[in-house]
């Protein structure tokens, strides 16, 4: 009588172990159903892009949430709509080595929306979120030659446009400190 109770005991154990595997390869990532009803789940990103990205790390990378950040950041330079922007930095502030990648040409979401994208920032306050970090990094870390030509490119580019939307000095500081933080980073002052 124990040896049916080992076998069952092996089968029992066996079956669970083939059950967990296979329910990775069968898991319905949640970036991937947000990327499918992506106007809709805004909140969703919002609420939960730490989530969604530690599960599709956790049962291996679905695809989806790069398709997720590449559509936000589509959507924001088409529309200028803050909701897009605000998702796509909450998915920012979660990146990892493996995310950082796809926050690159950071200027793609700056040009096209200076305003927009400025206010957005500067209400959060902080030099520390993911926008403002994949920002400055795009502004004068990529090298020390050619960070401190685009810090200079930067630089004045932002006066024209703090210039053109009549910025409040609040907001011009907070450029500048951004600038700076830029200057530390690639090697300037």
């Amino acid at each position: 009588m124990r040896i049916p109770l080992v076998i069952l005991l092996f089968l029992f154990l066996t079956t669970s172990a083939f059950a967990q595997a296979d329910s990775g390869k069968n898991h319905v990532y949640r970036s991937c159903v947000v990327l499918k009803h992506l106007s809709s789940s805004l909140k969703v990103i919002e609420d939960s892009a730490s989530e969604m990205f530690h599960e599709d790390a956790d049962f291996g990378y679905s695809g989806c949430i790069e398709t997720v950040v590449d559509t936000l950041k589509k959507l924001f330079i088409k529309t200028g709509r803050v909701d897009y922007l605000v998702a796509y930095d909450n998915i920012a502030n979660i990146s990892d080595g493996y995310l950082a990648e796809l926050f690159d040409n950071e200027d793609e979401l700056l040009r096209p929306h200076f305003k927009i994208y400025v206010d957005y920032i500067y209400r959060k306050g902080k030099l520390n979120t993911g926008l403002v970090q994949f920002l400055i990094w795009d502004m004068g870390y990529d090298s020390l030659k050619d960070g401190q030509l685009k810090k200079a490119a930067y630089e004045k580019y932002f006066s024209t446009q703090e210039d053109l939307y009549k910025m409040p000095k609040a907001e011009r500081l907070f450029i500048d400190a951004i600038i700076k933080k830029a200057g530390e980073y690639g090697g300037g002052n």
